[in-house]
């Protein structure tokens, strides 16, 4: 950290990352400790859930005469409409009542996710959840509550069912490796943070051009400092 006349701090960045290797070790265990509690705190602490998934395929009087790459082009134009009708509040309220959910429909929409495979017709609709039978069973009524309303508002011919959802058997995670991942950067960072503020408050003169940054005078020289050590190893040589 250099200091001018006029009392300016300027950061020396070079400074900083040469720091920064001298101590690689360090930071780089801290890391992995830091890494390494919040992958365990999530797992201890967050509930793992599960996602069921339910398919259907979309048919309009399009796709009965053609296959042509508009028809591919177009279906994954109206995902997000399929999802915004699928996750609407007059969906998830019709989901709620006939399920006898004790959650508000805004809770029950962001369990749902809508997905397209890749060139194709096929909509996705999936829902997590920490119970997996309650995941399957909200997938199936979602399902079947949105086609009606999808046809409807939609115009389209039908929308037919490819595989009910089923009751899922693995979790889908709590999420911990991302947190993990997330902690190390946020101790990285920490490290390089406190290696700043010492940098910055450390007044120590430690070499020449911080006599002549700090007293703003010109080195005649320097005598360079010979360990005790390599002393008398060239006294006994």
């Amino acid at each position: 950290m250099d200091t001018n006349k006029n009392n300016e701090t300027q950061i020396d960045i070079g400074l900083l990352v040469r720091k920064g290797l001298k101590n690689i070790s360090l930071i780089l265990i801290i890391c992995a400790l830091t890494a390494v509690c919040a992958y365990v705190f999530v797992t201890r602490a967050k509930t793992p859930v599960f996602t069921a998934s339910t398919e259907v395929y979309v048919l309009n009087s399009a796709s009965q005469t053609s296959t042509s790459y508009n028809d591919m082009l177009m279906s994954k134009q109206l995902t997000n409409d399929f999802e915004n009708i699928i996750t609407n509040i007059t969906v998830t309220e019709q989901v709620r009542d006939k399920l006898g959910l004790s959650i508000s429909p805004q809770t029950l929409a962001s369990k749902i996710r809508v997905t397209n495979k890749t060139d194709t017709r096929i909509l996705v609709i999936s829902v997590t959840d920490a119970d997996p039978f309650e995941a399957a069973r909200i997938a199936n009524c979602v399902r079947d509550t949105a086609t009606s309303k999808i046809v409807e508002i939609m115009s389209l011919d039908a929308v037919n069912l490819i595989s009910e959802a089923r009751i899922p058997t693995v979790s889908s995670g709590t999420g911990a490796l991302k947190y993990a991942v997330l902690a190390a950067l946020v101790a990285l960072v920490a490290c390089f943070g406190v290696i700043l503020l010492v940098t910055m408050f450390n007044d120590k003169i430690e070499s020449p051009l911080d006599v002549e940054e700090q007293l703003g005078i010109s080195n005649l020289g320097t005598i360079p400092y010979v360990e005790k050590t390599e002393a008398k190893k060239a006294k006994a040589q």
